[in-house]
């Protein structure tokens, strides 16, 4: 690479730290990226991100600066989700670690993402209503404050719950909980009619099982192949059924059965064996399927 082409000094250092964060990652499974797929800058983003909002959340719960932070910042947004936010964060980072944009389709992703939050921010804002001094029940509006809001469901809480929450506290509960285990659906990339197969498949993994299916398919393919019985003048045989061709999908050709004519089976323009003297030929066996 020529010296032109080489990018800056400060993206080569970030691009380095992320690929050793991102490496980290990546040693808790095996190893399935070539260098030039990797995507590390955005993920090393969120973990920075990640850290900042523990220490303003977790480590300085309390303080007022780290309050008034809070208020204009992710609490500005979502609330009271900024609490767990950090750790959503991190695990959205380790995903697209191991599943970067120029391997996987991050779309669905990153909409289950955020409907997963603005679900946890509406829940919040309707969760956060107090009886005021005229005995009435209130929620913090964008009137009120920024910290006043951010000690609820945030900006985005509050547009997605207080409209819901006009009709009944159930109703935005319902609805908030249907957003929730929609984005859950997405995120795990799982149909509606396949919920009771991904627990199964989940149950599975985590404690080591076998799933029914893998049983029944080891099952049909410990099985031998299915055979013909015939009926011959001198006894029983038995043989492989005749099995389709992959490219035409017909049968191999079978004998004539036994009972047939020799001049009805022989060609016509052959001689039948009854007009040639003394020969005699065996009838042919015919085949009777066994399952």
């Amino acid at each position: 690479m020529d010296e032109a082409d080489r990018p800056p000094l400060a993206a080569r250092m970030w691009l380095g730290v992320a690929h050793g964060v991102g490496g980290l990652f990546r040693a808790f499974g095996p190893e399935s990226l070539e260098k030039d797929q990797r995507r590390d800058g955005f993920p090393f983003l969120l973990v920075l991100l990640a850290c900042a909002g523990a220490v303003v959340e977790w480590f300085f719960i309390g303080e007022q600066i780290a309050q008034n932070i809070s208020a204009y910042t992710w609490g500005l947004l979502v609330g009271r989700v900024a609490f767990v936010l950090p750790v959503l964060l991190l695990l959205l980072a380790g995903w697209l670690f191991r599943h970067p944009s120029s391997v996987h389709d991050n779309g669905r992703i990153g909409i289950g993402f955020g409907f997963f939050v603005l679900a946890l921010a509406g829940f919040c804002h309707v969760a956060s209503g107090a009886v005021d001094k005229f005995g009435e029940l209130s929620r913090p509006q964008p009137k009120d404050g920024m910290p006043a809001l951010s000690a609820a469901g945030g900006l985005f809480g509050w547009m997605l719950g207080e409209p819901l929450a006009h009709l009944t506290a159930v109703v935005a509960y319902i609805v908030l909980g249907l957003l929730a285990l929609l984005s859950v659906l997405i995120l795990t990339k799982t149909p509606p009619n396949r919920i009771g197969e991904r627990l199964g498949d989940l149950y599975a993994w985590m404690f080591g099982a076998e799933r029914p299916c893998a049983r029944r398919q080891s099952t049909r393919r410990l099985r031998t192949t299915p055979t013909t019985r015939t009926r011959c003048p001198g006894g029983v045989a038995t043989r492989p059924v005749a099995k389709r061709t992959p490219t035409t999908g017909s049968t191999r050709r079978r004998s004539p059965p036994c009972w047939m004519s020799r001049a009805a089976r022989a060609p016509t323009n052959r001689p039948s064996s009854s007009t040639r003297p003394g020969r005699t030929r065996r009838p042919r066996c015919s085949p009777i399927s066994v399952r």
